[in-house]
């Protein structure tokens, strides 16, 4: 999972060097805190944060496997 969303951002951002991302794991929930460069933030989130929900939403598909629950964070 954290492969897939590192090559979804690395596609999104300029600065591939200030992506970081960050896995917590509770109760069988996943959540991935992402961070990137205030440059390329508005490429990640997106108008009315379109981009940033379809990530989550292809995350969410690809977790279906696992049987876990993930969710995305978009850190300033």
């Amino acid at each position: 999972m954290k492969e897939l969303l590192q090559f979804i951002v690395e596609n999104l951002v300029q600065n591939k060097e200030a992506i970081q991302i960050r896995e917590e794991e509770v109760d069988g929930n996943t959540t991935f805190f992402l961070s990137v460069d205030e440059n390329d933030m508005g490429r990640v989130i997106g108008r009315k944060g379109r981009i940033a929900n379809s990530i989550r939403t292809i995350l969410r598909a690809s977790q279906h496997e696992d049987g876990k629950n993930v969710y995305v964070e978009i850190e300033d």
